[in-house]
């Protein structure tokens, strides 16, 4: 490993510049390590910091113990996706190596599962969120279409199409009273509630049915 430049980036963090890559280490890290911040010597001739193998080693085992840390304390407080977890990984700026290494140990240990995060928002949101609103929620953390399929398909054995549509009719329901939808509207008012439920994700069909409902109570149909 060559070391080009080790530079401070807050009381007690560095950034180092590596012919592998660029990471961040603590102060204690850095001292532990015998290292010392260095700017960048671009003169001719100069040479990089010529780090030993076992030295090379020792930072890799350090990063890979500090991104199994911050797994830890991140899933501590919430599930996270595994694309959400390696992206708050390298926002702190440890190496793709080292926050590859940590999520397999994390996924090996089920303290990570894109399977189990699918299912449980599922759950969570299937209240308040249309279906398609959930797919296009999950796909945005990073989670597969083949797993979010499969966690769709275990909500359907749990509820059934018929249970899932009426939570979704309830939905429309309570949007469309929120916004004060007029039975006896006009076509226009009509076709910008629809236009509004349907970017919410509801299907058409579904989004017809509530409002020809609510147009026969009334009885202004």
């Amino acid at each position: 490993m060559e070391i080009y430049a080790i530079r401070k980036l807050s009381r007690h963090h560095y950034e180092i510049e590596s012919d592998e890559c660029s990471f961040v280490l603590s102060s204690r890290d850095l001292d532990e390590l015998g290292l010392h911040p260095m700017e960048a010597n671009e003169e001719e001739g100069e040479e990089p910091l010529q780090v030993s193998g076992q030295l090379a080693q020792r930072i890799r085992d350090l990063l890979r113990l500090a991104a199994i840390r911050k797994c830890g304390d991140l899933l501590k407080l919430q599930d996270y996706t595994e694309r959400r977890l390696r992206e708050r990984l390298l926002h702190v700026g440890i190496p793709e190596s080292a926050a590859d290494a940590a999520i397999q140990e994390m996924k090996d240990a089920h303290y990570l599962d894109d399977d189990r995060f699918a299912q449980t928002y599922i759950r969570c949101h299937l209240r308040d969120r249309s279906r398609e609103r959930i797919r296009q929620d999950l796909k945005t953390r990073g989670v597969t279409e083949e797993v979010v399929e499969r966690a769709f398909a275990a909500a359907l054995q749990e509820e059934g199409e018929h249970g899932l549509q009426e939570r979704e009719k309830e939905q429309i329901r309570q949007l469309l009273t929120k916004r004060h939808f007029d039975p006896a509207a006009d076509w226009d008012e009509q076709q910008k509630q629809e236009a509004y439920l349907f970017r919410k994700g509801y299907p058409v069909e579904l989004i017809r049915e509530v409002m020809e409902e609510a147009v026969e109570e009334a009885g202004t149909g």
